[in-house]
């Protein structure tokens, strides 16, 4: 074949294939298929100075909240959430694990995560903000077998209040029917 007939037989190739998505007009964007907000206020704050430099300290911790589901398939709206967390900060910077609890009617999902906090001065204040991934660890209920992962954004709003958002992708055990 000469330089000119390949890209001419590449077309007439993908012509075909590509034909059913041109005409069908621009695709929607679709949003995640699960995620949501947790809006959370600090119950239980333990800070404990590590002692070895200036701001390390460990900080245990006990929030509860809400989540509002926004994903494309609702999840756990309206929900309970408690998260309890364990951060090993140095001048507000540094690992952040914990689990999340999410409770509606009698039956609950169990969350694992990690991530990093990192704060920065904007205008002379602090800004606290927080990311990292998730994995859904186990449940009850509907939710007994869940399995999922993803990723979540978070930024404290005041000393005792934080907002956290979180998206992914779950899937329930399939439930076969008692005979």
């Amino acid at each position: 074949m000469s330089a000119i007939s390949i890209p001419r037989f590449a077309l007439a190739v993908a012509m075909p294939l590509a034909m059913p998505v041109a005409l069908s007009g621009p695709q929607p964007t679709r949003g995640p298929e699960f995620a949501g907000t947790f809006t959370m206020r600090y119950e239980q704050q333990q800070p404990t100075p590590v002692g070895d430099a200036d701001g390390h300290i460990i900080l245990t911790a006990v929030a509860k909240g809400t989540n509002r589901s926004s994903g494309r398939t609702a999840f756990m709206d309206g929900a309970a959430v408690t998260q309890i967390s364990l951060t090993e900060m140095t001048q507000g910077n540094g690992p952040d694990q914990g689990y999340i609890i999410e409770a509606k009617d009698g039956e609950i999902a169990v969350t694992r995560y990690s991530g990093r906090v990192k704060t920065t001065l904007a205008d002379g204040k602090p800004v606290t903000t927080v990311e990292g991934t998730w994995t859904k660890v186990s449940g009850t209920g509907r939710y007994d077998g869940i399995t999922g992962a993803g990723t979540y954004t978070g930024r404290l709003l005041s000393p005792s209040d934080f907002v956290v958002d979180w998206r992914g992708s779950m899937t329930l055990k399939e439930r076969t029917a008692a005979r």
